[in-house]
């Protein structure tokens, strides 16, 4: 369970959500425009902030604990405003990210001034900053940039490494992404592919994009995938195989023929069904195979201790791919953390309310709270979950 807690403000947009606590599985339940996508967008920046990514959080303060091997980590920090000449663009948690989370717009996105963090380990400080500078075990130490967090700055350090490990696996789904191509370099992927001696290995690497890690497994472990495309097939029956390969090797032989290819090739993921002749890419797919096939790599490729959220996770998703994939979600449970997002009336009735965590909103003021938090929601009555949710959340807003 490496998050164990969060808190977060942004002051320019007078929005902040009150510190709560996570638990192994957690599914952030709540009437749409509440602030459930806003908090994973928080923790989104906050990550992207200890992995030294450009963000846009000026004038943000936060608060999150998380768990390591190590020890358990509390990390502080606070921003200051953007600096001059700096384009006011969107506010960060509208940003979207190519594989590489670069950002999409440098205008959009830029580093903020740190102006105080602190890091504690086992409830001793580690690192402390602010206007009268940088101490480290209580000693001084020489200044760093005020553009980059101390965790990315020190992530060499021993005391520091762990937590910037633990950041390095916060995997942010991107089940709704409408292309999976990558660049087909053989060699390169060869060279990469010779250095996994196992699929925990693979798991591990969270630099490879998701096309090259698929292909990779698919030629390594192919074990592993067929047990990928067998839990996929039995949610799409009409499905005889999933393939990892060249754009060219998708084609069948008359496309081939006509087809021109540059001097570059991509690999794509494309799946074969009953009476269809060519292999549908990616990108062709309904919005409900691909994303489903997106989560099920996400799931195998996920490395143990990860924290994968996912936003609306029943998005074009229909009756068909719910129950299959939400029991696949329980299967890595145990070695992983999943913070979901839904206000789906199936999602919600088919997730123990132990896994609920409510969200409510006034004003600008948004806070989390358990179920144990309303009794009513523990009763055993024969009303439905969701309709007793909706009771609690219209009680909770005439309070």
């Amino acid at each position: 369970m490496p998050i164990l807690s969060f808190s977060f403000e942004d002051v320019r947009l007078g929005w902040s959500v009150a510190p709560f606590e996570f638990e192994s599985f957690n599914l952030l339940v709540g009437r749409s425009g509440v602030g459930k996508t806003r908090i994973l967008s928080a923790l989104r920046g906050v990550t992207q902030a200890a992995l030294g990514k450009d963000t846009a959080l000026f004038q943000c303060h936060w608060s999150i604990s998380l768990r390591a091997p190590e020890g358990e980590y509390i990390w502080e920090a606070q921003t200051d405003r953007r600096p001059a000449g700096v384009v006011q663009g969107m506010p960060f948690f509208f940003m979207e990210d190519d594989d590489n989370d670069a950002p999409a717009d440098p205008e959009r996105a830029t580093s903020p001034v740190f102006t105080k963090e602190t890091l504690t380990r086992d409830g001793v400080t580690v690192i402390t900053r602010g206007p009268e500078g940088l101490r480290v075990d209580g000693k001084e130490a020489p200044a760093l940039k005020t553009s980059e967090s101390v965790i990315s700055l020190l992530r060499e350090d021993d005391r520091v490494k762990p937590l910037f490990s633990a950041f390095q696996r916060f995997l942010y789904s991107r089940a709704t992404t409408r292309s999976l191509r990558q660049m087909f370099d053989p060699r390169r992927f060869e060279r990469e592919k010779e250095r996994f001696a196992s699929l925990e290995d693979l798991r591990a690497d969270t630099r490879l994009p998701m096309a090259m890690k698929a292909w990779i497994m698919q030629e390594k472990f192919p074990e592993d995938f067929a047990k990928m495309v067998q839990d996929y097939r039995e949610i799409f029956p009409s499905v005889k195989d999933v393939k990892v390969a060249r754009q060219e090797d998708l084609l069948t032989e008359t496309e081939r023929e006509d087809a021109t290819f540059g001097a570059f090739q991509f690999v794509d993921l494309a799946i074969q069904e009953d009476g269809v002749a060519r292999m549908i890419t990616f990108g062709a797919m309904s919005s409900g195979m691909r994303r489903t096939l997106m989560h099920l790599l996400e799931l195998s490729l996920a490395p143990e201790g990860s924290v994968v959220l996912v936003d609306e996770y029943e998005n074009s998703l229909g009756v068909n791919c719910l129950p299959s994939l939400t029991d696949h979600l329980f299967r890595r449970a145990h070695a992983l953390q999943f913070v979901l997002t839904s206000h789906h009336p199936y999602v919600i009735e088919n997730i123990d309310r132990q896994h609920w965590k409510v969200v409510t909103r006034r004003a600008g003021g948004v806070t989390v709270r358990d179920t144990t938090s309303f009794p009513e929601l523990s009763t055993s009555s024969r009303q439905s979950a969701f309709i007793q949710l909706l009771d609690v959340l219209d009680r909770a807003e005439e309070a």
